[in-house]
This record gives structure tokens, C-alpha cells and sequence, in this order.
């Protein structure tokens, strides 16, 4: 706004972006203007000269600064089949460039998170009956960042990976060590189906010998655990060489 100048035949007006004053502007009689359609986070400077009956005045001028809007967090984050491998997705903001992912093992806001350009996210290498912390913040580009929002996740009692080495007939299948796994049960098949039941062990390898020449067999293990139970099983499968001779060595 400015204010009426004696004499005056009128104002001139404009808005810019560059500090260089224009070399000419808008007419009105008014001594105020409504800005609109101005772009956040932008510098604009507004000049303002009376027009009189010998010409112009020269110019003033005043700059202001266009906010940012608020940059908001995602409404909720869900957690699906949690495990090794668990499935994270979290509401969409409008204007975000990009979201910042963090697990953690403490409830505490991280400093910062990776950039994930989708609204969802696989976290990898967790460990059995253990808890964790989802942390999400909305990335508004030169708007900031939001606030961080959180959900809390428990893995279960999960089943080992397994491993199989297998030479003709015999071989050893390996299994990692859960993390509160007391005993593991395992079973070999030669069908897919997990079975009902199986062996129980405290190891973590088993050594299968005199298999059949040319089949496929299942190897499944699953865990016991000091909480909430037995894990589902996990399935290894392999196949025998097709040919075995006897005795060995032979001729002919």
C-alpha cells in the first residue's frame, strides 16, 4: 500500500522478482494491490511511483518472501508380514518429493533416513522376535522436512535359511542360528508339503545319506522358540544324479 501523494494523477505499479526497477508498470487510481498466483518460497519485489501532471516520481520499493506451506508427516504406517524381509507402506502427502525411511531398534527420532520416492519400502537382514521402530518423514524438497512418523513392529519366531550340499546319494543340509531358537525339527520328503512333524535337533546342519538315484527330495526345518511358538517350516529342495553303479569301482 501506499499513501495518496498530493497532486497526484494516479500510481504506477509492479511486481517482480528482480531487484531492478522496472522501466515502467500498471496504472491505478488505487492506493493498494492484491497479489495472486505468487510461487513459494520466492523473493518479489513490489515497486510504486506517483504519476503527476510532469511525469513520474521515482520509484519505491519493498521486497517480502513467499512461504513455504507446511510440509506434513504421513498420516500411518503399516507393517506386513513382518520377518526377515518385511513389507512397510505409509499414507501419500500431497507435495512430496520424496519420503526418508529409518528402522531402528529405539523409539527415538533418527536424524535423518535414506530417500524412498514411493510411499513403500522392503527393510531387510531383521532378526527373529525382535522389535522395531519404523521412522517416516514426508522430504518437501526446499519446504524441509516434516516430522518424523512412527510404528513399532515385533518379528516373530521365524524358520531358518537353509542351505544344501549334496554330492550323488548323501550330503549336509546347513541352517543359520535363530535368534530365540531353543531346537529346530526337520523332516526330508519326497513331496512339497510341509509335513506335520518332524525330528528334533539343537543343531544346525543334518547329514542325509542312501537317497535314491534320480529323485527330488524336500528338506524342511522349522523353529522352536523360547515365545511364541514354532515357526512355519522352510524348504530346501534338491535332486540326486539320475545313474549309480554297483560296486564301485566297476568295468564295462
Amino acid at each position: 500500500c501506499s499513501s495518496p501523494a498530493t497532486g497526484s494523477g494516479g500510481y504506477e505499479y509492479a511486481l517482480t522478482t528482480s531487484s531492478t526497477a522496472p522501466a515502467s508498470g500498471t496504472l491505478t487510481n488505487n492506493t493498494f494491490y492484491t497479489a495472486t498466483g505468487l510461487t513459494a518460497g520466492t523473493t518479489y519485489y513490489v515497486y510504486v511511483r506517483t504519476a503527476c501532471s510532469a511525469g513520474y516520481s521515482s520509484w519505491n520499493n519493498i521486497s517480502f518472501t513467499t512461504p513455504y506451506p507446511p510440509c506434513l508427516k504421513p498420516a500411518s504406517i503399516t507393517v506386513t508380514n513382518p520377518g526377515y524381509s518385511s513389507n512397510i507402506n505409509w499414507t501419500p502427502v500431497s507435495g512430496a518429493s520424496a519420503y526418508q525411511v529409518a528402522i531402528t531398534d529405539t523409539a527415538g527420532a533418527p536424524a535423518a533416513g535414506p530417500d524412498v520416492s514411493g510411499t513403500s519400502y522392503v527393510a531387510t537382514g531383521l532378526q527373529a522376535l525382535s522389535t522395531y521402530y519404523v521412522h517416516v518423514r514426508t522430504n518437501c524438497g526446499l519446504g524441509g522436512f516434516s516430522q518424523w512418523t512412527h510404528q513399532m513392529f515385533t518379528t516373530p519366531c521365524l524358520p531358518p535359511v537353509l542351505t544344501a550340499s549334496i554330492d550323488d546319494n548323501k550330503g549336509i543340509i546347513y541352517w543359520n542360528s535363530v535368534k530365540g531358537g531353543v531346537n529346530y525339527e526337520y523332516a526330508l520328503t519326497t513331496y512339497g508339503a510341509p509335513p506335520l512333524s518332524g525330528t528334533n535337533t539343537t543343531d544346525t546342519f543334518h547329514t542325509v545319506a542312501n537317497l535314491l538315484p534320480g529323485t527330488t527330495y524336500y528338506f524342511h526345518v522349522r523353529t522352536g522358540c523360547t515365545v511364541k511358538g514354532i515357526s512355519d517350516w522352510q524348504t530346501v529342495i534338491f535332486h540326486t544324479s539320475g545313474i549309480q553303479a554297483y560296486p564301485n569301482p566297476v568295468s564295462n
